[in-house]
């Protein structure tokens, strides 16, 4: 499994998780394939990793706290100009007003507000910081749609 825990946050009685997956999460041991609900990832942002391999990018989810099993989740990723799935990192998880708040760094073209990606608009080589795009996102609790996406003038 390439899956790798890098945060974990309750809220409210449930429990959330953020994993990092590289490319390759397809044989009946990875993480969308091992240790889920059935229709965990239906009807969510993003329902798998994408098309190409090997960058990381990150996963949240709500755990089941009786089963251990993943509940409800959605991938995030970057793209690159081609369309391939590329490194997107969450490394802080919070709740604001019944929405989870994700702060992401994005190594390619992230993804902005909607139901599903699309890139984030209007931002150019120029808005990197230290070679990455820095963002805020809330984020439903459903995970159907990143309903905010801000682009950071810092790091955090």
């Amino acid at each position: 499994m390439d899956g790798r825990a890098v945060l974990v946050a309750w809220n409210e009685g449930r429990l959330y998780a953020v994993m990092t997956v590289d490319g390759g999460s397809v044989t009946t041991n990875s993480i969308t394939r091992h240790q889920v609900v059935p229709g965990a990832f239906e009807g969510v942002f993003q329902s798998g990793y994408g098309v190409g391999g090997g960058p990381r990018v990150s996963l949240v989810m709500e755990i089941d706290t009786e089963t251990g099993k993943i509940k409800k989740g959605t991938f995030i990723t970057a793209r690159l100009t081609d369309g391939n799935t590329n490194a997107l990192l969450v490394p802080q998880i919070g709740f604001s007003n019944g929405r989870i708040v994700l702060r992401a760094v994005a190594a390619a073209w992230p993804p902005g507000a909607g139901t599903s990606y699309v890139r984030f608009p209007n931002i150019s080589d120029a808005d990197r910081i230290e070679d990455a795009f820095w963002l805020r996102y809330e984020m439903e609790l459903d995970f159907s749609r990143i309903s905010k996406a801000d682009l950071l003038q810092s790091t955090f």
